[in-house]
């Protein structure tokens, strides 16, 4: 399968999830900042990895990880509406916490440098 339309395929996914996730669902276990990051398409079209990143507490994470797997089957349904695809793909949510760990890591790099120029700056006086 060409990359170019398979690239499309996942940029137009990741778009009509993120809208039906913001418009459609109307689950109250949702978190309020949920976003798709990356979709993740097999060259054969047939399964798909939806990367999820949800900004809130532990059980907010796993809540809405748990509502949208249970709304696979609508999001399915909804995406043959709207895409042109012969065959809409199997569909597996995945929590994604690489957002959260870049902050955790950049705090702890920003703590280090802060540390480093205090301490500086009493060798200095």
């Amino acid at each position: 399968m060409d990359k170019k339309r398979i690239k499309r395929i996942e940029s137009e996914l990741k778009k009509e999830i993120s809208a039906l996730i913001n418009t459609e669902l109307k689950n109250p276990r949702i978190a309020p900042i949920t976003s798709i990051t990356e979709v993740d398409l097999t060259d054969d079209l047939q399964s798909a990895k939806i990367y999820v990143s949800v900004f809130g507490k532990e059980y907010e994470k796993k809540e809405t990880i748990e509502a949208l797997q249970h709304s696979i089957g609508f999001i399915k349904r909804e995406l043959g509406k709207r895409m042109q695809l012969r065959h809409i793909p199997e569909l597996k949510i995945i929590l994604d916490e690489h957002i959260e760990e870049a902050m955790r890591m950049e705090k702890l790099i920003s703590d280090v440098i802060k540390k480093d120029e205090e301490a500086r700056n009493e060798r200095e006086e």
